[in-house]
């Protein structure tokens, strides 16, 4: 029954003892080729003539491959993938989880600053649903209670004289 709360998508679910986005921007000779699965926050994504460019931040990944979007950056990379992304649903922010092979690096100024990115070129990048959970103590009562009123149903009483208990 708890199957479903802890399915990993499939498209990532291997874990790949892998380099991490420091490693390979330290010395990228020694890992081009290699199989990695990393994650993070979309910060960029451009669509080419034959192919999309994601620009993410890095982020630590759990065990299922989730990127932990409160932990401290461990770099940036470049996600490629021969497929059209759609901008909109790939927005900046966006959790997302790429299983790929490193291509190389390719360097691009961020500021001034010129920053050497490592590559990855995916062939299925996992968008990550956006947490919009609802809040449990609605604005319009100060307390929480699902019926209403914690004299629900006898909240009529209480106006008309009458304790909010029905056995007064």
């Amino acid at each position: 029954m708890l199957g479903g709360c802890t399915a990993i998508p499939r498209n990532i679910s291997t874990p790949i003892a892998g380099p991490d986005v420091r490693e390979v921007r330290d010395n990228p000779e020694a890992h081009i080729g290699k199989r990695v699965r990393w994650g993070g926050t979309i910060s960029d994504i451009e669509n080419l003539e034959n192919r999309t460019v994601i620009t993410v931040v890095a982020r630590r990944i759990t065990r299922k491959g989730e990127p932990l979007a409160d932990t401290p950056s461990t770099g940036r990379f470049l996600a490629e993938t021969e497929r059209f992304l759609d901008p909109e649903e790939y927005k900046s922010g966006r959790r997302l989880t790429v299983k790929g092979r490193i291509t190389g690096t390719r360097s691009s100024k961020i500021d001034q600053y010129l920053y050497t990115y490592p590559v990855v070129t995916t062939e299925n990048p996992y968008l990550w649903e956006d947490y919009v959970g609802r809040d449990p103590y609605p604005h319009d009562r100060p307390y929480y209670y699902p019926y209403g009123s914690y004299r629900y149903p006898w909240h009529h009483r209480h106006f008309h004289g009458f304790s909010h208990y029905p056995w007064y």
